[in-house]
């Protein structure tokens, strides 16, 4: 039997590392925000200092019992980080909210805030939203017969929330709640739409790209969803397909030998999503100069920059802002002194904060591709050129987390400021023969860690495989090689 308890107390736990000194934290309602209410006043009584924007007059309560300093008057213009469950939600990040009847202040906290964590257990995930949970809709009590009325004419089944003395549930805001049977909702746009242009309808439950990621805790595990964007329009699905076959096969050809394949994996937009980074790094430089587009990048861009000097070019050119900004200096490095001169010194120099290397995710599909690649009898193993020590501990836990339980792993550059990481991986190479087996590819997004890791393997036949995952500007490189992906999804192109 699942205890789904358990599982509440392991997704809010998880949700508890994700909040740093200084925070503005919204804190949502229900019985698992209670458990990350309960380990956020641990962290506050050991010395972490936030204030928390409680989304109900119940939450507000339970963090006042657990010491955490709340604003109760009015919600902060912007909120760092929210903390919320969900009654359901989908593949999209949909959610279905408002089974505890604060809906409305939790829809209007999840407006106000950078990054919307959803913490639930794993009865939450559905295919289709309303296949377990009716969608609840707060309504004005005067207007509820009324609101009862329209929503039957869109096949809806609404019941009037009732306390358990058959009395009307009224909500913090003295409303009513009706709770609406759709059975599956395929449109949630749509239907959300058709509702917000109801009269007396004041909010529904339907949170649409409202949640930043949701943390599902599964018996043991921890799964993480994020939301997926479109593909970049580099690299065509036959080419993807074509390149992973390549690689099995060398695989195999490799195992014919009698020898131990080892697949390197680079981690910064190879393996690791640094979507979160990468906001964080570009507010910092908007701040710094001004830069209004960078204040809100989740809006005002298609694409995030990547953190090398060609894909800032890329990002540059694709968004004209050299054109909009013409007295700013966009692209070097530190000067002599060690001063940020530009902006994208700025950039680089945020983006690579210790501390928010936890932040990241993996890329679709890498979970599966590392099996798959094991069960072949292959080693995953996993290089990055981040340089400092401290770096290695939040570099596994994302792994993981993610749900890589026992990754090999290989960091650390000391003489950062001599070499490049190209150099840096090279010299690694040695030490991965002698302990691990046979480099049969490198995926890496960077021409030149890839050419240096394959040269410093002479008399290995390696793949050098280029990669640009989705979401971000890329190295214009990656267009004219013939082994790219993507992603790791779909990568089971043919029958094995």
């Amino acid at each position: 039997m699942v205890d789904f308890e358990k599982e509440k107390a392991l997704a809010a736990k998880e949700a508890s590392k994700l909040i740093g000194d200084g925070m503005v934290v919204g804190v949502g309602s229900g019985t698992t925000t209670a458990y990350f209410i309960k380990y956020l006043g641990e962290q506050v009584r050991n010395g972490l200092n936030i204030i928390a924007v409680p989304t109900s007059n119940v939450t507000s309560k339970l963090c006042k019992q657990e010491g955490i300093p709340v604003v109760d008057a009015n919600v902060p213009l912007k909120i760092d980080i929210t903390v919320d469950g969900a009654d359901e939600f989908d593949s999209t990040l949909t959610l279905i909210k408002g089974g505890g009847g604060d809906l409305l202040h939790e829809k209007i906290i999840a407006s106000a805030t950078k990054r919307e964590i959803i913490i639930v257990d794993s009865r939450k995930y559905v295919k289709k939203l309303g296949e377990s949970f009716p969608l609840p809709v707060e309504v004005i009590p005067f207007s509820w017969p009324k609101v009862a009325q329209h929503i039957k004419k869109y096949k809806g089944t609404p019941i009037l929330r009732l306390n358990p003395d058959k009395s009307p549930f009224i909500t913090d805001e003295g409303n009513y709640i009706l709770d609406c049977k759709f059975n599956e909702i395929n449109n949630p746009e749509e239907l959300n739409e058709v509702l917000t242009n109801i009269v007396g309808l004041v909010e529904n439950g339907l949170f649409i790209n409202l949640a930043t990621e949701v943390i599902m805790a599964q018996g043991d595990k921890i799964v993480y969803f994020n939301k997926k964007h479109k593909l970049n329009k580099v690299i065509e699905e036959d080419v993807q397909k074509n390149t992973i076959n390549k690689l099995f096969d060398k695989i195999d050809q490799v195992i014919k030998k009698g020898e131990k394949p080892v697949v390197e994996i680079d981690l910064d937009l190879t393996a690791f999503d640094p979507a979160n980074r990468t906001i964080k790094a570009l507010k910092a430089a908007g701040s710094k100069y001004n830069i209004s587009e960078f204040l809100n990048p989740e809006t005002n861009f298609d694409l995030l920059p990547g953190y090398t000097r060609e894909a800032w070019t890329n990002f540059l050119c694709r968004n004209k802002l050299s054109e909009k900004y013409p007295h700013l200096k966009w692209l070097g490095y530190k000067d002599a002194t060690g001063d940020e001169t530009n902006v994208y010194s700025v950039f680089h120099t945020t983006y690579w904060t210790t501390e928010w290397l936890i932040e990241d995710t993996l890329v679709a599909g890498i979970v599966d591709f590392v099996k798959e690649i094991e069960q072949k009898g292959a080693v995953a193993l996993f290089i990055s050129g981040r340089w400092d020590p401290l770096q290695f501990t939040p570099s596994r836990e994302v792994l993981i987390r993610g749900g890589i339980s026992n990754p090999v792993l290989l960091i650390g550059n000391p003489q950062h400021d001599k070499i490049s990481d190209a150099e840096s991986k090279a010299l690694k190479q040695e030490e991965i023969r002698k302990d691990y087996g046979t480099p049969v590819a490198i995926i890496d997004d960077r021409i030149d860690n890839r050419a240096a890791v394959c040269n410093a393997n002479p008399g290995i036949d390696m793949l050098s495989i280029g990669i640009s995952i989705p979401d971000f500007t890329y190295d214009e490189e990656v267009t004219g090689i013939s082994l790219k992906i993507s992603t790791f999804e779909n990568y089971l192109s043919k029958e094995r």
